[in-house]
């Protein structure tokens, strides 16, 4: 589908498209990367294996054993698992060719006894059967992916398959027939990761205000919204025109082109997607980006209007190289225009957190000896999306972190910061055995908590007016500008 130059183009729209290069940013060795690395390969597989199916027959089994692995890293990955399993399905459902089935089977087979495979690497024999988790692999998934291999053997025995009324009914029966029994044996399945296995009030405490988690398009239209909307939906526009010029290629007797198939059913679940949450940009980036890049392939072959050269002969045509460019350029010059016009470029931004600057200070034996505290490592209070960073660069402990299995953490941290009652927050960093709070100067969450009504215990500090159990600690240099620090006197019995 792509040759080198389209390859090439690929590689550097992939690596430089803003919504993709976020997720494998050097400072971001999260799970985002490895769960898209898991898509990509699927995905490339889909398009080997639907070029030539004799050729690649057993790619689908790696594209299973990839999704799986996918799955093993974030159930969120069973976006891929569906992707993949409904474009084969159909493919066979609209052709009625073997191969297609084929391998629709090796993806579901091989995909299935990977995933069981890695859960008994996951999780002790003794929750093989039992553990029962729908946020991290457990039997739930590995169930799923089994009744979904079953299913589709049953597709593979079942008669009059030459008939495509009859393969959609057993496609659909086995489709029926998996979720009848996910239902019967795990209910909350339905209710997705988060509404299964998360506290309801970390969604309004939290995770509403995550931007990844923001919807692409918010209801208060501003200029941010404009540019992320430029930024991740403008790609698609050379989604269509590409596949718009595939049609336009399709021989008569090609009953469906698997391409359009593939990234028009890829792009039909992850545009709508990405626009309710930002963070799925990147699949719908990774999907347009090979269009994309078959777009300009088709521009730097375009032998049309104007040309310029010898008088008799082929010659080039002067618009191809300002058409290439274009192509590449367009919606990031929109972007870019909106940006520079945003009269949010002018307001002041949030003051970052220079914790590698204060990590060598909280970690000497002279801070220790300073500041009187009496055990090692400490317990330190701070804003949670800091937690990791601390845990990263010193030896201490935190109260919380921005991870929705830290329920408790979470909620005293909001707690403490919100707190009208200064004995409530005492009493809860007593409970943690809190000996600092360390709070970052002009942070986003400080502005925050700020917006929270009444005398609360964020607002005393930065008003210098907080209670006297905490003990202001002086910091070498600049760094009383960048962070407040406070010792924690225990209470008294």
């Amino acid at each position: 589908m792509l040759d080198l130059r389209g390859q090439a183009m690929f590689l550097i729209l992939f690596a430089f498209q803003p919504i993709t290069r976020a997720s494998f940013l050097a400072a971001r060795p999260d799970h985002h990367s490895l769960v898209l690395l898991s898509f990509c390969i699927v995905l490339a597989t889909l398009l080997r294996f639907s070029a030539s199916p004799q050729l690649h027959k057993s790619t689908l089994k790696w594209a299973g054993i990839a999704a799986a692995f996918g799955i093993w890293v974030s159930v969120e990955a069973l976006t891929t698992e569906l992707i993949a399993l409904t474009v084969l399905g159909l493919a066979w459902i609209l052709s009625g060719e073997k191969h297609w089935l084929d391998g629709l089977k090796r993806f579901a087979i091989w995909g299935a006894l990977a995933l069981a495979l890695m859960m008994a690497v996951e999780r002790p024999p003794a929750e093989w059967l039992t553990a029962e988790e729908y946020d991290r692999l457990s039997s739930v998934q590995v169930v799923l992916l089994a009744l979904i291999a079953l299913g589709i053997q049953f597709m593979d025995h079942a008669r009059a398959r030459h008939l495509l009324r009859a393969r959609l009914g057993f496609a659909m029966a086995a489709g029926l027939g998996a979720g009848i029994v996910m239902l019967a044996l795990f209910p909350d399945f339905f209710k997705g990761p988060f509404g299964a296995a998360m506290d309801p009030r970390l969604m309004v405490l939290w995770l509403d205000r995550v931007k990844e988690l923001q919807p692409l398009i918010t209801a208060d239209w501003n200029w941010d919204s404009a540019i992320n909307a430029t930024l991740v939906l403008g790609p698609v526009v050379w989604l269509v025109v590409w596949i718009v010029l595939r049609l336009k290629d399709r021989r008569p007797s090609q009953s469906f082109d698997p391409s359009i198939l593939i990234l028009g059913l890829s792009s039909a679940l992850f545009l709508p997607l990405s626009v309710m949450q930002l963070r799925w940009g990147s699949y719908l980036g990774i999907t347009t980006a090979i269009a994309w890049a078959g777009v300009f392939q088709r521009v730097l072959d375009w032998q049309g209007g104007p040309k310029m050269g010898p008088k008799f002969g082929q010659g080039t045509p002067i618009l191809r190289v300002p058409a290439a460019f274009g192509i590449i350029t367009a919606h990031l010059a929109v972007a870019f225009t909106l940006y520079a016009l945003s009269p949010d470029i002018a307001k002041a931004k949030t003051q970052a957190c220079k914790w590698h600057d204060l990590a060598p200070i909280i970690t000497s034996e002279t801070f220790a000896r300073s500041t009187g505290a009496g055990k090692w490592p400490l317990v330190i209070f701070t804003h949670i999306h800091q937690g990791p960073e601390i845990l990263f660069r010193t030896p201490h402990r935190v109260v919380g972190s921005p991870y929705h299995r830290n329920t408790d953490g979470i909620l005293d941290s909001f707690t403490i910061l919100t707190a009208t009652d200064s004995a409530q927050a005492r009493s809860i960093l007593a409970r943690r055995n809190v000996d600092f709070v360390i709070l970052c100067v002009d942070s986003e969450e400080e502005h925050y908590f700020l917006s929270f009504k009444g005398d609360t215990l964020m607002r005393k500090i930065v008003t210098a007016t907080q209670p006297n159990w905490l003990k202001k600690i002086m910091l070498p240099g600049e760094l009383n500008k960048n962070f407040r620090v406070f010792s924690v006197e225990p209470a008294h019995p």
